[in-house]
């Protein structure tokens, strides 16, 4: 039988042992965390990646962990869709709502509180790598998914080029799973792993790609049009990414 945390105390001896996921601790660090930031390649590769899904029909989206709404306004004004989302921080959820996003606030550890078969789009950024069962969040995200739906996952890659060099050199993996389990991160993928994982799920796999290759893409000393290339051949050369992107169609 599927063991599952939600959040409790999983050792029976030791005080503040084993929790494997403090909602409080959650809510504090990402407060004020924003959906679309500067330093965010992965999401500006997804809004790419978006525009070139133009000539799908969608017509209702789902962002987990939408924050204060920022990509889900992106594809509200690329699509003229409706946009749903749900984060943990109620006040995240504020923000979305008032930037014209359906949000409510829900822990992703839970059943989606969607029907069967709803959303044409799904956007899951950087939060598979905060779920303990990650077998029930893509189970999830299948079901609500409608038919030929297209879903969009990133998340940190465990072999990304800097993670080999730090590992080589006897360093812990950046973005790594964290030996403090209430700072977040549980689990850490590789692109063939996570593709693996959701085609255990009955999801085709119509995309692999990564936010770029490894370049100085915060130097504002870099061009531009550079970081674009970078970000270009990220499609070639997704196993040395920072972040690995997916797109799956149910």
């Amino acid at each position: 039988m599927k063991q599952k945390y939600y959040g409790k105390n999983i050792h029976n001896k030791g005080r503040n042992k084993g929790k494997y996921y403090d909602t409080k601790t959650q809510i504090r660090k990402y407060y004020d965390i924003r959906a679309v930031a500067d330093h965010k390649y992965h999401t500006k590769k997804v809004f790419q990646i978006l525009d070139k899904y133009h000539p799908y029909a969608f017509y209702k989206s789902l962002d987990i962990a939408c924050a204060d709404g920022g990509t889900s306004i992106f594809i509200k004004n690329k699509f003229g869709i409706e946009c749903h989302g749900i984060d943990l921080s109620p006040h995240s959820v504020k923000l979305a709502n008032k930037n014209g996003i359906i949000a409510q606030v829900h822990d992703i550890r839970e059943k989606l509180p969607y029907r069967d078969n709803m959303f044409d789009l799904v956007i899951g950024l950087e939060i598979i790598e905060h779920v303990l069962d990650t077998d029930h969040f893509i189970a999830e995200v299948h079901r609500v998914m409608r038919k030929n739906g297209i879903c969009i996952i990133t998340t940190p890659n465990l072999c990304s080029f800097t993670n080999r060099m730090r590992v080589l050199f006897g360093q812990y993996t950046a973005h790594g799973c964290q030996w403090n389990a209430e700072k977040g991160h549980h689990i850490v993928y590789t692109m063939p792993t996570l593709v693996k994982h959701f085609e255990q799920y009955k999801f085709k796999i119509i995309k692999k790609t990564c936010s770029s290759i490894p370049f100085p893409m915060y130097s504002k000393k870099v061009p531009e049009a550079f970081k674009q290339i970078a970000m270009k051949l990220g499609d070639y050369f997704y196993n040395f990414g920072s972040h690995i992107i997916i797109v799956a169609r149910k």
